[in-house]
């Protein structure tokens, strides 16, 4: 029988700090997201002006455009809220390699300054004792 410290010494474990609001591939899929969003609101509107309209004019497409505009800088908004100030550009996740499966859980951890949070890619953090609200997964 092995004692604890066997055991967790034979397993890979380690604290990632993860940037959201300067990751690469999140401003990547925002982007994305927001033409397409853009796209639809534009067409949509088009559409119901039209249908309930029964013409077409410029202003028309100018007010669809306009709302569409504002929509996504709402939604663009909303998104730097949430990754600068309710999670400061960062959240941390443990990794950990067992025997049996892979091991990930995402939390939030301590309070960066936002200059130290300013990452393009995941950055080291000292373990976390103490966390709040987590996600964890299991890979066989």
């Amino acid at each position: 029988m092995r004692s604890n410290a066997e055991q967790t010494s034979e397993h890979m474990r380690w604290f990632t700090g993860v940037p959201i609001g300067t990751n690469p591939l999140i401003l990547l899929d925002m982007g994305i997201s927001s033409v397409i969003l853009w796209s639809l609101a534009v067409v949509l509107v088009v559409l119901l002006q039209a249908f309930f309209g029964k013409s077409m004019s410029g202003a028309y497409i100018r007010s669809a455009v306009l709302f569409a505009n504002y929509l996504v800088a709402f939604v663009v908004g909303a998104f730097l809220i949430v990754a600068f100030l309710l999670f400061p550009n960062h959240y941390v996740v443990l990794y950990r390699f067992d025997p049996e499966y892979a091991y990930s859980e995402s939390m939030k951890g301590k309070r960066f300054s936002l200059r130290e949070s300013m990452h393009w890619r995941p950055f080291q953090v000292n373990a976390i004792e103490k966390f709040k609200r987590n996600v964890t997964k299991k890979v066989q």
